[in-house]
């Protein structure tokens, strides 16, 4: 697909068949900050900007060892923003694993919330 959302290769298409016209999807407005994508799932252009870190990883990447990785887990983003939002499970939930926490490092977490909006809380 391209950016307008228009299909540009079919690979089981049959040799010499053109793309059906039907075959498209709605573009929409992203951006990738800090290796993260972020989707306007909204008619228009963004209203506003996605949310950066006080690191700017973009702006000093040379400054931070940075380890990522995928993995493919059978939830939707519910489940993620449920563990987002519970920081203190990493060291007892993903003991040993890749990006997670150390079991004997588990603490007590204290969180505060100065701001809540209808954007979210900071």
């Amino acid at each position: 697909f391209d950016g307008s959302g228009e299909c540009t290769a079919m690979p089981q298409l049959p040799k010499g068949k053109a793309i059906p016209r039907a075959a498209c999807v709605r573009p929409y407005a992203l951006e990738v900050r800090e290796g993260i994508v972020f989707i306007w799932c909204a008619d228009g252009l963004p209203t506003k900007d996605p949310p950066a870190s006080p690191d700017d990883l973009d702006a000093n990447a040379g400054d931070f060892d940075v380890y990522d990785f995928v993995v493919e887990l059978p939830y939707d983003h519910s489940y993620l923003v449920e563990n987002l939002a519970d920081p203190a499970h990493i060291p007892i939930s993903h003991d040993r694993t890749p990006g997670g926490g150390k079991r004997e490092n588990a603490e007590a977490y204290v969180m505060e919330v100065d701001e809540a909006t209808s954007d979210g809380f900071r």
